[in-house]
């Protein structure tokens, strides 16, 4: 049996904010919605609330197609950015920019 999940509830669930805030992100706006749309979608504005942390994420939304050009499905990739934005942030400090 498959179900049909809303982006909502995958926002909720894993607890998917846009950054610096505390509004969950935006489910038009997620890569995987985005993905469904045939769009092709990176975002480094969201973030997972998780326990005590809060882990920034670079998201890949990609549609997959078959040989006749109808997208079959779509997937979705996370990658924790935590020390990429340490390293920006230090780089800011040192150059004043």
């Amino acid at each position: 049996m498959v179900s049909s999940v809303t982006s909502e509830q995958l926002a909720s669930v894993y607890q998917a904010y846009l950054a610096n805030t505390d509004q969950l992100y935006p489910s038009d706006q997620m890569p995987l919605m985005q993905a469904l749309l045939g769009k092709s979608t990176i975002v480094d504005d969201m973030e997972i609330h998780h326990s005590d942390r809060i882990i920034p994420l670079e998201v890949h939304g990609t549609p997959i197609f078959d040989e006749t050009g109808k997208m079959t499905y779509a997937i979705m990739t996370f990658q924790d950015i935590t020390e990429r934005l340490r390293q920006e942030q230090l780089k800011k400090v040192e150059t004043g920019y």
